[in-house]
């Protein structure tokens, strides 16, 4: 019988356990997005890529994945991304957005996803 080796190495197997945990465990629970979140959630991103502490590191990727289904979810319904178009891309977007547009946030997190790719992405 062939043995199946992973590509990550051993220390990236716990890490990589610990996310797909996580992520479980958040899916468990719903958790409304408003756009004061959203925008916590950016600022978390943000800090992530220049690597953080762990809870940060959860927000960027709770905020990631929160980027990718509202992408998904409107796409080509409320926008039309173009080919090759990466959650970064998104998030630089909706960063963008907040630093403009402090007072005249939605309620919606989504919503707020939604406007700034209508307009930069449309149909």
């Amino acid at each position: 019988m062939q043995q199946i080796t992973s590509f990550f190495r051993p220390s990236w197997r716990l890490v990589i356990a610990g996310m797909s945990l996580s992520c479980v465990c958040l899916s468990a629970q719903a958790e409304y997005i408003d756009s004061t979140t959203l925008k916590t959630l950016s600022n978390a991103y943000a800090l992530g890529k220049t690597g953080s502490e762990a809870p940060v590191l959860h927000q960027a990727m709770l905020y990631s994945g929160y980027l990718a289904g509202v992408a998904d979810a409107y796409h080509n319904v409320r926008f039309c991304l173009r080919e090759g178009v990466e959650i970064d891309q998104i998030a630089t977007l909706i960063r963008k957005h907040f630093e403009k547009n402090t007072g005249s946030e939605t309620d919606f997190g989504h919503e707020v996803i939604s406007e700034v790719l209508a307009t930069e992405f449309p149909c």
